[in-house]
């Protein structure tokens, strides 16, 4: 599955090098360009960020907030209305093993968006944009900021632990562009310099 701008969901076919394109232009009346700026209508949804949960179902970071895609029937439903992305570079969204769908408001919120309808409940304020949102366990997670400083979520608790800053040479920070857990429980960083 590959999210675009403006190009809308892609299914990426490796064997044939081709995509299919899902247009989220028809998704429902909820998905007009009448809540778009002139500027935006007509051109295509931008997604920025792709979650697969458990029933094989899509959770979408999109340019109209949070969406539920299911591949098998192709219908949509909106999960949550607040999560819209202000600019091209996204909300950071991931799943925790329970099915719960947390995303990364650009002014330092960590949102829940549980079941398919609820609203969002807010866990941490951070002072610095929120650029990446690995999920680790069923309340464990991670936040990555642009201005490089790494904090822990306690989800059940709603609460944040900022646990380190990535430095580049000298003592300058480094923006934080996506983060993973790995399978021993490290985290992987990646920053504009590596």
């Amino acid at each position: 599955w590959v999210g675009t701008e403006r190009g809308g969901l892609n299914l990426f076919d490796p064997g044939t090098g081709r995509a299919r394109r899902f247009d989220l232009l028809q998704l429902g009346p909820w998905a007009t360009d009448a809540a778009l700026p002139t500027s935006q209508q007509r051109r295509g949804r931008t997604v920025s960020g792709i979650v697969i949960m458990p029933d094989g179902s899509l959770i979408l970071a999109t340019d109209i907030g949070l969406v539920r895609f299911d591949p098998a029937d192709g219908r949509a439903s909106r999960v949550d209305p607040a999560v819209v992305q202000p600019d091209p570079a996204g909300i950071p969204i991931c799943a925790l093993p329970d099915g719960r769908v947390l995303a990364a408001m650009p002014h330092g919120e960590i949102r829940i968006a549980s079941g398919t309808e609820q609203s969002p409940v807010p866990l941490a304020d951070l002072e610095e944009p929120l650029t990446a949102l690995p999920c680790h366990s069923v309340d464990r997670a991670y936040v990555g900021t642009a201005g490089g400083s790494v904090f822990a979520l306690d989800v059940a608790r709603g609460t944040s632990e900022r646990i380190g800053r990535v430095a580049g040479e000298g003592s300058d920070s480094l923006d934080i562009h996506d983060m993973i857990v790995g399978p021993d429980g490290n985290l992987w960083i990646a920053t504009g310099q590596g």
